[in-house]
């Protein structure tokens, strides 16, 4: 059994519950983090997946792991540090999330060459990674050498995850031609693209990242669907309508569902020329779905294949 592998973080997300004029804020503590909510989505949708990355040893860190060992990801590639756990305080707007990361030197980034090596030794058809993880040092290093290493054997998806309080516009910049010749699959949102490229032809640019070997690019567009780049064509699906709780994780939620679409149409491990267009485009449409459901749920909802109605 191979599946798929997930590098990166798990972040603890602390929504605010009340605030009593400034006498006292209240929070409510759900597990997050880009690749270790698509980790569990993956999971629940019945794609084999392992989960490598650093908890901390603390409480928090426990009930991260927990999380994804309820979801049925494997973490045995995972391993525990003194650090603390990555906190996110998280308020929402209107459904839509505003995070204040408490990011620095915590458990999530340490990695060392122990890690490298174990994250290496994974055998999947396909490794996964992205956001914070991808950007901040050392992890960023660490996992761009684990990439390079399952190439060989394994398509490569990278989902950037922009996030502006942390990362700069000058580093998504220098590093995104790396991530361009590492990647098979590149999928960004339009606000990654706004705030990645802002004074660049987004379409134009997807197309060179194409030209440049990467197999496919999907950019997601929040309710108006999403629009993929493979080959010369582009496809364009749109997305179901639901009332909307809240858009966290959502994006997260596509990369799983079209993971999993991938996987179950046997496309993973290799570097996608011969993806069929009806593929790709059932791939979307599973990829839409999943994240629109999560929209319904509370948090960095996973919805299983049988939440769906498959």
């Amino acid at each position: 059994m191979s599946g798929v592998a997930v590098l990166g973080e798990s972040v603890a997300d602390a929504f605010t519950t009340a605030d009593t004029a400034g006498a006292r804020l209240g929070f409510e503590v759900s597990a997050g983090g880009s690749p270790a909510n698509t980790a569990a989505a993956l999971a629940r949708l019945g794609t084999h997946t392992h989960y490598v990355g650093r908890f901390s040893r603390g409480t928090l860190g426990r009930f991260l792991r927990r999380r994804l060992i309820d979801a049925g990801v494997d973490v045995s590639a995972s391993v525990d540090g003194p650090q603390p756990s990555t906190l996110a305080l998280t308020s929402l707007t209107d459904g839509v999330a505003d995070y204040e990361f408490y990011a620095a030197g915590t458990a999530d980034w340490q990695w060392d060459a122990a890690q490298t090596g174990m994250a290496s030794r994974v055998s999947v058809d396909a490794v996964h990674s992205g956001s914070l993880a991808l950007a901040i040092e050392p992890s960023a290093t660490a996992i761009a050498q684990v990439l390079s290493a399952q190439r060989g054997h394994a398509t490569i998806t990278l989902d950037p995850n922009a996030r502006p309080s942390l990362v700069s516009v000058q580093q998504y910049r220098q590093r995104f031609s790396d991530w361009v010749d590492l990647a098979d699959i590149i999928k960004v949102s339009e606000a990654d693209l706004d705030y990645m490229f802002d004074d660049r032809d987004h379409a134009k640019l997807c197309r060179s990242w194409v030209q440049a070997g990467v197999g496919l690019v999907v950019v997601t567009r929040g309710e108006s669907g999403a629009h993929a780049f493979h080959g010369g064509e582009v496809y364009e699906v749109g997305a179901p309508s639901v009332t909307v709780v809240d858009t966290v994780g959502a994006g997260d939620a596509f990369t799983a569902g079209l993971l999993h679409g991938l996987d179950t149409h046997g496309c993973l491990g290799g570097r996608l020329e011969d993806l069929a267009p009806s593929t790709l485009t059932t791939a979307l449409e599973t990829a839409t779905a999943v994240a629109a459901y999560s929209c319904t749920q509370a948090g960095a909802y996973a919805p299983s294949w049988n939440d769906l109605g498959r």
